[in-house]
């Protein structure tokens, strides 16, 4: 069995996560979410903290607010997360990008 040192999964690994994400009645949801996660690198509670009315899909633009160095930042979009946020949003009025409890 292989040992993984490395702490990121690599583009196979990702493109099974994204294949994955259409067996489930919520596969748009989490293909967003999946490459909005692992693109811009967000934390798990910065992602739950992160409200779909701060992503500007118009200027492509996501806020990454971190909270663990008080740094924040802006990324852009790319054209696959933009269409794959609107294929999500298009499934209801959705406020929050994801729900943790």
């Amino acid at each position: 069995m292989e040992t993984l040192d490395r702490k990121h999964l690599n583009h196979l690994e990702i493109q099974r996560l994204l294949e994955a994400a259409k067996i489930d009645r919520h596969g748009h949801r989490d293909r967003a979410l999946i490459l909005l996660m692992c693109r811009h690198g967000p934390r798990v509670s910065e992602a739950c903290g992160l409200k779909l009315a701060q992503v500007d899909l118009e200027a492509r633009q996501l806020p990454v607010h971190h909270l663990k160095n008080g740094l924040s930042t802006t990324h852009p979009l790319q054209p696959d997360e933009v269409h794959a946020l609107r294929r999500w949003l298009t499934r209801g009025p959705y406020q929050v990008i994801l729900t943790c409890s």
